[in-house]
């Protein structure tokens, strides 16, 4: 069994304060009509080879995490406002553009907070700063002392097995070791490990390459697709979580609340996919994932608030 699958069994057999409404579950099935959508992505990414691709991808992907706050950050790139993953994204670009080499595992080893500070420029205050500076040191590190800067080398030393790539990243770089414990049982989740290994089979399948095991990656546990589940009555919180989360407070990082709601994410979506492969029969649970998330952007108005955790995890 998937090992992260396994790990959240547990929780699922214990939780005290999320559970999935079986009913709404199918009904969304039922109403679900593939994965096309018609975002798109707010910027232009820079022209780069494959392999600087990928290690443009694991450089952003280390600071990838927590952006809520009011006001919400934000940054202005190619003439549009910007803010969370996507706007990272773009800030990295962006700077790619203005000439600092986050290419290169050596500077992302030394780079200053001034650097960073104005790579990431914009409205709003960025939270946990200092943690996503710290990855990225820590990323640059061990890119330099184990893979010869290359991010591409991971790739190698895992002989296009997206399981084997993983484990390389989750193992090896305590920035995407992505865990928590819960009654005394370790649970894993890896969200931004496993965005980094789909990302990287996205970029080579354009090749004629990609991962081989991607179908054995499970959704991404963030703060966007439990908020839509819950607007459409999949999610249902007990009376304590739900007040917190409908008050904007902050829950524990890692606590039994958070905990539940993120590993009932990937027990709601390997339920969704199952139910949908009679139609679907080629979908992927990470790519389900993916539609959710670009759907949870879309606001609409009495929707319910997404919870709020401080933590580098999601």
């Amino acid at each position: 069994m998937n090992k992260i699958l396994n790990s959240i069994a547990p929780v699922i057999a214990q939780a005290q304060h999320v559970r999935i409404d079986p009913e709404n579950l199918e009904v969304f099935c039922k109403r679900f009509q593939g994965l096309q959508t018609s975002f798109k992505s707010p910027f232009t990414a820079v022209d780069l080879s494959s392999a600087d691709k990928i290690q443009l991808d694991i450089a952003y992907n280390s600071a990838n995490f927590c952006y809520w706050g009011e006001p919400k950050w934000t940054i202005e790139y190619q003439g549009n406002q910007i803010s969370g993953a996507y706007g990272m994204k773009a800030a990295f670009n962006r700077a790619l553009e203005e000439g600092f080499h986050l290419l290169d595992s050596s500077y992302l080893e030394r780079i200053g907070e001034s650097d960073f500070a104005h790579i990431t420029r914009g409205s709003g205050e960025l939270p946990l700063f200092r943690e996503r500076l710290e990855f990225l040191h820590q990323l640059g590190r061990i890119l330099g002392e184990r893979y010869d800067g290359k991010a591409r080398n991971l790739v190698d030393r895992a002989e296009g097995d997206a399981l084997r790539l993983l484990d390389e990243l989750t193992e090896n770089f305590p920035c995407y070791s992505d865990t928590t414990e819960y009654n005394g049982k370790r649970v894993l989740f890896h969200k931004r490990a496993q965005l980094v290994v789909n990302n990287t089979h996205k970029t080579l399948e354009s090749e004629g390459m990609g991962l081989i095991n991607t179908d054995q990656l499970t959704a991404l546990a963030d703060y966007k697709v439990p908020q839509l589940l819950r607007n459409r009555g999949i999610f249902v919180y007990s009376p304590d979580l739900a007040d917190k989360v409908d008050r904007l407070e902050v829950i524990e990082a890692g606590g039994a609340q958070e905990t539940e709601i993120r590993a009932f994410t990937l027990e709601a979506c390997e339920q969704m996919t199952t139910l949908l492969r009679s139609r679907f029969p080629s979908l992927k649970v990470i790519d389900l994932d993916r539609w959710l998330y670009l759907e949870s952007k879309k606001a609409s108005q009495g929707d319910k608030p997404h919870h709020r955790a401080l933590t580098t995890a999601h």
